[in-house]
């Protein structure tokens, strides 16, 4: 019989989430539009023809309720098994059509997931699905195109496949969705065969398929669809059946040809189907018409989609006076396969036979023969000719066999995530299919990866059936990119139907497993960056930070010195602040923030950064800042701006300070930093051993040693028994007790003292069976503790006696020394830090010297008293006393007075009094015979050479002519600028109402080093000057009151401003500070 086929390869598909609340009536409409506010897809006819056997469905109800039968899997899940009813045994398959409906959880927004679709053993589908839907009402087309086989309406992605030449009896399907945005459950699996079954039976069927919805934003649509055409001529007709399958949570109404139909109850919790007997409703001569609309319910009962409505409609034969049949044999067989066919067609003249049905007359006589040389399963057409012409058609008769080996599916690490990764010993599942007919014998499969070769044989594989092969020796030592090539009987050892489907070919990342410890991925160890060795400690806090999630504006903390004691006799060597973060999606790759601390702009000095090489790889990352400079032993804070484009969740920040105290212990300090991602799971391909930071501490000592303690810095490690700590392979409990749930930062401290060893130590950060969280680790910080000695203070000196200007070289005897505080004099001042001094004494008397000694062990004091003898000298002492200077600006001179006396007790002789003017020597004088104890008075003129700062320097006996007791005490210096400095300092001010006059008083001083010229002294009033007055000669260190009076018509506010030398004619040390207001 002749078979009308039609097939939309066109459809197309939206997504949609609702929640309505809607009640319904049913109206029969005939309208072919969508709902006009949110769109879909009616129903046509996909298609249609006459068939002996009929149209076979079955399907897979998806989400909760009732499961479909031979469902294999948890109806909840995305990953599906699904084995269909059996089809009849006798089913000659005209067209096979599979449809997949995945869910994603909302209407509009685009929710990805990856979806792989196989039916019976061969993978039909693998994509990645991202789409968005509009409404109708918001300029949206109806439904979203995706590609040749998949639409989407609203919240569903429906795909479809023609499965015709991979039907069996016993059918299976399993789909899996992965990697959802948000939901991708799978809502609908739904195979339609259309068969011959080899009887007289003539049954007409029509498939409409679509995505049509009725809600209750448009109370005034009804679907419909329509049946036309198909229907066998001179034939009698039997009995009708129309199936309908939906896709919502709640079943709609129904009417065929205007007569209601009965609802039920969906066999899925968001799909179902409905089969009706309609044959007293059906039209034979007519159209058939389906009408539907959404329940009367609410919420998601006001919600209504329909996916098919299938009808057949059974005929019988009247009178069939002829018949076309035949009869061939062989009908199986290897290539050149020749088969001889026989007619059975009762008294036909004349005879078309087409034996591989390609619309070719192959051979006009009544009994042929014919050969097949390419293997291939062959449909034999026959037609006869009567009076009339009568065609059959057997499909699938002829079967030329032929073995055809093709690599079906490739999968990386199938029990994982399907990744290749870098340093671990992959496997690659390689899975082979036989689409031939006919077995094929021993053969070889070839893995070729760069560099990397691998073989592995199968024995046998049989027509139709496929088999995997695991080569799992391919162990990456970098990521890149790599082209992966199979090739099936890569011998030629297997005569096939095609040689030219044997080498599978594709590019395949080989990533960095970031949830490994860095030493599997080529990455660096938790290793030491700094270290303190000494009488050092060391204090850190979370202080009042939190953890942030990504969309800040602002981020804050503090810390008090309750939270960062530091002792008073200790002084700050280095404080760290450290800003863990993860997620981060700022462009680039790295945050864009601005960091200030107690007030001041710092930037990272190293920075760490994680990542999980694949999927959603986003960048987890620590900031180190050395805040030394800026670090307050009382309180600290913290701001964090972000800038423009910047995302990611903040950890809380937290400060650890080193500091030196005397009075502490010896300790060695070793601060290890890194950032490594932790998450052990079999299914990303992570063990627990691989799920390992190692922080390593090298050129310990254990000598003499006291206690060693551990102190690991981790985020996100709150799990209970999810993480264990090693120290040198000793296992401690994990980290979860230390968590702070604030900050999500933890300080776990280990004492590790017995387990210390000399030398090179590891400490190993677990993440141990991990659930949920991803901990990272931070940092390491190993404390070792020392025994020290008591030091004893002891010293010696030389000389110990002599004149004024005696020189005393000090030398140290002390024992477990390492810091010396000297007390020349014993007046309670440090002289000296220097661990054998010298120190000169210029006065005459008895002194006792007391050295501190300071050690590990604490400190001890040395006291000699009246230790150094000092004489007074018969020698003349000169000395400057006194530098003044006094400024002519009108005649830019100024006068520089020296006063110089002699303190020793013999009168000196001549000798020189020279000045300097920034090293330039500017005036000399001579002195004879200046007597014991007497001061004299010198005056020298001085003409600086420029405005500004001056050194002067005035030097007595530059050339050393007379022998003093005393020569280190022969000059004074001094810094001047010789330039005023006018600053009004007051201003008062009075109004009088009576009379509307205003007094104002302004003093002037000069805090400048020279006499001023003239200068202005203006005052405002509102702006407007009412007052000017000129003064002349301001000495230095002077002030001056100056009067104004004027009168005003404003009884308002006045803002009364005085200005001192407006128009800067007066040059001076500042040219800020020249004004002074006041409201009146």
């Amino acid at each position: 019989m002749e078979v009308k086929y039609i097939y939309n390869k066109n459809l197309k598909s939206y997504l949609l989430f609702l929640t309505l609340t809607v009640v319904f009536t049913l109206v029969i409409c005939g309208t072919t539009s969508a709902d006009t506010y949110i769109g879909g897809q009616p129903l046509t006819t996909v298609e249609s023809g006459t068939v002996s056997g009929g149209v076979y469905s079955d399907s897979y109800y998806g989400f909760t309720g009732t499961a479909a039968a031979g469902s294999t899997n948890d109806i909840k899940t995305g990953n599906v098994t699904y084995n269909f009813q059996p089809l009849p045994s006798n089913a000659e398959i005209v067209s096979a059509t599979l449809y997949t409906g995945v869910y994603l959880g909302n209407m509009q927004t685009d929710y990805p997931v990856d979806v792989d679709i196989t039916f019976n053993g061969k993978q039909l589908d693998s994509q990645y699905l991202s789409s968005t839907y509009q409404y109708l009402i918001n300029g949206g087309t109806g439904l979203t195109p995706v590609n040749d086989h998949t639409i989407r309406v609203t919240s569903d992605y429906f795909m479809w496949y023609d499965v015709t030449n991979q039907i069996k009896q016993d059918n299976t399907v399993h789909v899996n969705t992965t990697n959802s945005a948000f939901d991708g459950r799978i809502k609908l699996i739904t195979l339609i065969v259309v068969y011959n079954d080899g009887d007289t039976d003539k049954i007409a069927y029509w498939i409409n398929q679509g995505q049509d919805l009725s809600s209750y934003l448009d109370e005034e649509y009804f679907g419909s669809t329509t049946f036309t055409g198909n229907q066998p001529s001179s034939m009698i007709f039997e009995n009708a059946t129309l199936k309908v399958v939906h896709m919502a949570s709640t079943d709609g109404v129904y009417a065929f040809n205007s007569n209601s139909l009965p609802s039920s109850t969906p066999q899925g919790s968001y799909s179902g189907s409905n089969i009706w007997d309609v044959t007293s409703l059906y039209n034979t001569n007519d159209i058939n018409t389906l009408n539907y609309h959404k329940g009367s319910g609410s919420g998601l009962g006001g919600y209504y989609k329909i996916a098919f409505a299938i009808l057949t409609a059974q005929y019988t034969e009247s009178t069939q006076p002829y018949v076309a049949n035949f009869t061939a044999t062989p009908t199986s067989g290897t290539p050149p396969l020749t088969v001889s066919f026989t007619d059975l067609s009762n008294g036909a003249s004349e005879w078309a036979w087409d034996f591989e049905n390609d619309g070719t007359v192959d051979s006009t006589r009544q009994n042929p023969a014919h050969t097949y040389n390419t293997p291939g399963i062959y449909t034999v057409k026959l037609t006869a000719t009567w009076p009339g012409t009568i065609t059959q058609t057997i499909i699938g008769y002829i079967k030329v066999e032929s073995p055809d080996l093709m690599v079906n599916q490739v999968t990386y690490n199938p029990n994982g995530l399907q990744q290749l990764f870098v340093g671990e010993d992959n496997n690659i599942q390689v899975t082979i299919m036989n689409n031939g007919n006919c077995d094929a014998g021993s053969f070889d499969v070839n893995l070729n990866l760069g560099s990397y070769h691998d073989t592995q044989s199968i024995s046998n594989l049989a027509a139709g059936r496929e088999t995997t092969v695991i080569f799992s020796s391919f162990t990456p030592l970098a990521n890149g990119t790599v082209t992966v090539n199979v090739t099936v009987d890569s011998n030629n050892e297997i005569a096939e139907s095609n040689e030219n489907n044997n080498l599978f070919s594709e590019s395949k990342t080989i990533c960095n497993n970031g949830f490994k410890g860095k030493r599997y991925t080529n990455g660096s160890d938790i290793n030491t960056q700094k270290t303190f060795e000494g009488n050092y400690d060391l204090v850190y806090s979370n202080g009042s930070s939190a953890f942030v999630n990504w969309g800040w504006n602002s981020y804050n903390a503090t810390w008090t010195s309750q939270q960062l004691p530091i002792p008073s006799t200790a002084t700050v060597t280095q404080a760290l602040l450290y800003q863990a973060y993860k997620f981060d999606k700022t462009p680039g790759g790295s945050p864009i923030w601005t960091v200030n601390f107690n007030g001041g702009t710092i930037t990272p000095d190293k920075c760490y950064t994680d990542r999980k090489g694949y999927g959603y790889d986003y960048y987890y990352g620590l900031y180190v800042y050395d805040v030394t400079s800026l670090f307050n032993t009382s309180s600290n804070t913290l701001s964090i701006i972000p800038g423009t484009g910047n995302s990611q969740d903040l950890y809380g920040s937290y400060l650890v300070v080193v500091y030196h105290d005397p009075s502490t212990s010896s300790k060695k300090i070793y601060i290890n930093e890194e950032c490594d991602m932790l998450y052990s799971a079999p299914g990303y391909d992570v063990s627990n051993s691989e799920a390992t930071a190692y922080a390593n501490f090298n050129g310990v000592k254990t000598s003499n040693l006291i206690n060693a303690k551990v102190i690991n810095i981790l985020g996100s490690a709150s799990e209970m028994n999810r993480s264990k700590f090693f120290f040198n392979n000793t296992e401690y409990s994990g980290f979860w007790n230390d968590y702070n749930p604030i900050s999500n930062i933890g300080f776990s401290s280990y004492e590790v003292t017995n387990i210390l060893q000399n030398g090179s130590n590891i400490a190993q950060l677990q993440n141990y069976n991990g659930s949920f969280y991803t901990i990272v680790a931070l940092g390491s910080i190993l404390v070792t503790e020392y025994e020290t000695s008591i030091p004893v203070a002891d010293f010696t000196a030389t000389p110990v006696n002599g004149e004024v200007s005696l020189t005393v070289q000090f030398t140290d005897q002390s024992a477990n020394a390492t810091g010396w505080n000297w007390d020349f004099d014993n007046n309670g001042t440090t002289d000296s830090n220097d661990q054998n001094p010298t120190y000169t004494y210029n006065t005459a008397g008895t002194y006792t010297v007391k050295l501190s000694a300071t050690g590990p062990g604490g400190t001890d004091q040395e006291v000699k008293t009246d230790y150094i003898l000092v004489k007074k000298s018969d020698k003349p002492d000169l000395l400057p006393t006194d530098l003044r200077v006094t400024s002519y600006p009108y005649v830019n001179y100024s006068l520089v007075t020296v006063n110089i006396t002699n303190n020793g007790i013999k009168q000196s002789g001549l000798f020189d009094v020279t000045l300097y003017d920034n090293g330039t020597q500017f005036g000399q004088q001579y002195t004879y015979g200046l007597k014991p104890n007497q001061t004299k008075t010198l005056y020298f003129l001085w003409k600086p050479s420029s405005t500004g700062n001056h050194h002067l320097q005035v030097v007595l006996d530059k050339n050393n002519t007379v022998k003093e007791s005393n020569e280190n005490n022969n000059s004074l210096n001094k810094q001047i600028n010789n330039q005023p400095d006018l600053t009004p300092i007051e201003l008062n001010t009075v109004h009088y109402t009576m009379t509307n006059y205003c007094y104002a008083t302004v003093k002037v001083t000069n805090n400048g080093e020279n006499l001023t010229g003239f200068f202005d002294v203006t005052l405002y009033d509102n702006g407007t000057q009412v007052g000017q007055q000129k003064i002349y000669g301001l000495p230095t260190g002077t002030t001056k009151t100056i009067y104004f009076f004027w009168k005003t018509n404003d009884n308002g506010t006045h803002n009364i401003q005085a200005v001192i030398d407006k128009n800067s004619t007066i040059p001076e040390t500042n040219e800020t500070n020249n004004t002074i207001q006041k409201q009146l």
